[in-house]
């Protein structure tokens, strides 16, 4: 099973693909269809649920027209706060009403909240994003996989000299990773030293790195799917990779990359180099997940064994745990309110 945390906020789009004029961008988000769009110009971005309550059509589909998002089956018109301000050549129903989700843009991304908003801990504010020393270029896309494998394949750092060795080489990690939990349950950070032996394409892709070198790595997760790695790859040069998970479903995953550096700044071409180098890291990856037989190792078919090198991954299966439980004890307390409040009414 996937884990499917509906009380914390999760990015959906760029905030650059929300435009006031043209098409809204159909989304999912733990199973629920939505339409993203933008009313006009200079506004903040609407999330509605996707099902248009007159046929059923995928209002994430549609265009905005007039502030609205326009249902492409029969050109049904629904705003922001999800009401229905326009039926062609008919009275519009009172009763014709979309879901609407709260919003947030921050740091160029839009985001939303499908569970209860109030228990819901605000986004984390990423500072390599706004760190202008560094250049940046990013990644979006959606995988076939289930969001618990996906973020702690990101985590598992020791798996990269056997999926990634063709693409980047050989790598070994020395020590054991220190694991500093947030005193919150929200995340940890946990360092460690990596020594690699880069091969051509990786050294060039790094500044021109020494063939052999020792990384000073530091890993921070945010619940439930925000992972930075920021590195200290020595001679000055630094790198930061952001990886922001979204579980569209039980099998699907959008990831918002980010690969910022302070070195091959200015090289013609360096960022869609960088992209492709991206995507064919994704792919060996992907490749690797369509054979996995515990897609999510909290519920593995039998016990699975860890070593040293896995205490990141531990750490967040363990607060994966931790809310799965949370979220359970608040739906029963939800219930049981609900129940008190149906009895005082009869």
């Amino acid at each position: 099973m996937t884990t499917m945390l509906t009380d914390f906020w999760y990015p959906v789009a760029h905030s650059a693909d929300v435009v006031a004029a043209g098409e809204a961008l159909p989304r999912r988000l733990l199973g629920h269809d939505l339409a993203v769009f933008r009313p006009a110009r200079g506004a903040a971005a609407r999330v509605l649920g996707a099902f248009c309550p007159h046929r059923g059509a995928h209002l994430g589909h549609g265009r905005v027209v007039d502030g609205c998002v326009e249902c492409p089956y029969h050109g049904w018109r629904f705003d922001g706060a999800g009401r229905c301000t326009a039926v062609p050549g008919e009275a519009r129903p009172a009763r014709a009403q979309a879901p609407a989700f709260p919003t947030r843009e921050s740091q160029g991304l839009v985001w939303t909240c499908v569970g209860d908003v109030a228990r819901a801990p605000a986004p984390p504010l990423l500072p390599a994003l706004d760190d202008r020393s560094l250049r940046a270029f990013d990644v979006e896309m959606v995988v076939e996989s289930g969001f618990d494998w996906w973020v702690e394949n990101i985590i598992d750092v020791s798996h990269v000299r056997f999926v990634h060795g063709q693409s980047y080489g050989e790598a070994s990690y020395a020590g054991k990773f220190s694991v500093e939990r947030s005193a919150d349950g929200l995340g940890f950070r946990a360092r460690a030293r990596l020594a690699q032996d880069m091969n051509l394409v990786a050294r060039l892709l790094h500044g021109w790195a020494p063939a052999r070198s020792t990384m000073e790595v530091t890993l921070e997760h945010h619940m439930p799917g925000i992972t930075v790695f920021d590195s200290d790859q020595g001679g000055g040069r630094r790198q930061v990779l952001a990886f922001l998970c979204t579980p569209e479903d039980a099998t699907h995953t959008r990831m918002f990359a980010y690969v910022l550096r302070n070195y091959l700044k200015w090289v013609p071409g360096g960022d869609a180099i960088g992209r492709l180098f991206a995507a064919r890291i994704f792919r060996e990856d992907l490749a690797l997940a369509r054979t996995v037989l515990a897609p999510s190792y909290l519920d593995a078919p039998q016990p699975l064994v860890s070593v040293a090198a896995d205490e990141p991954t531990l750490e967040f299966q363990r607060l994966l745990r931790l809310w799965r439980e949370r979220q359970g004890q608040n739906q029963s307390q939800t219930e049981g309110r609900s129940h008190g409040l149906a009895r005082a009414e009869r």
